[in-house]
């Protein structure tokens, strides 16, 4: 059994003194009598909880706590997850395959540290399946409250997937969400329209969806890149 010191005891492999930063984190793990400090490059609390299980993994095979947190201290993340596109002029544009509320809600939570002061953080988010969307519709409603600025794009359904039916969809979510900054933005072109005409320095912008959405994010990156640095 694995996790941090403030979410249970009788932890197997421990993580205490977690101290999270716009970098990364850091924390002291404990394990079998032994003790180290484990620095991460991937920012979170979900990824210090998630690394925590990696080290348990190594010491079920033997691997050294000191030589596993080495190792994982050296990664830098998977592909599609918090995976920073572009950063240029004093802006950052990450794409996240988040498509669950509890994802979305985490992934905001973690890149809130790389937001500096007078910038503002834009959760660009394309709902996956009309189905899944409704199902979890009361759950999305508390997921974008750590954005500054809430992007959404309309639900993405690929065609003869879905039984037909009455679902909610991206506008009634932004409605929903009663956030003071909250838009509907139907069309990928007209968000990139948007993004490039309002990001400015300071910003950091999060691109989340299983969907479509991917090739926003490329796009909104190759924006940013050609700007004046």
């Amino acid at each position: 059994r694995f996790g941090l010191s403030d979410s249970g005891r009788g932890w197997d492999v421990t993580g205490r003194d977690l101290r999270l930063d716009s970098g990364g984190s850091q924390l002291t793990v404990e394990a079998g009598g032994e003790r180290t400090v484990l620095n991460l490059v991937v920012p979170g609390v979900h990824n210090a909880r998630n690394a925590l299980g990696a080290l348990t993994a190594a010491g079920l095979v033997g691997v050294p706590l000191a030589d596993a947190a080495a190792t994982l201290g050296d990664f830098h993340g998977a592909r599609r997850r918090l995976q920073l596109l572009a950063e240029r002029g004093g802006v950052k544009v990450f794409d996240d395959y988040a498509h669950h509320p509890t994802a979305v809600r985490l992934m905001i939570e973690a890149l809130r540290r790389q937001v500096p002061g007078g910038g503002r953080l834009w959760a660009v988010f394309q709902p996956h399946l009309r189905t899944r969307t409704e199902q979890l519709f009361d759950e999305f409603t508390g997921a974008f409250a750590g954005a500054d600025e809430v992007l959404l794009v309309d639900v993405y359904s690929p065609k003869g997937r879905e039984p037909e039916g009455d679902y909610r969809g991206s506008a009634e979510l932004v409605t929903a969400l009663g956030h003071p900054s909250a838009r509907h933005v139907p069309a990928l072109d007209d968000v990139r329209t948007l993004l490039a005409r309002e990001l400015r320095p300071g910003d950091v912008a999060l691109i989340m969806g299983a969907g479509t959405i991917e090739r926003l994010a490329q796009q909104v990156a190759q924006d940013l890149s050609g700007r004046a640095a």
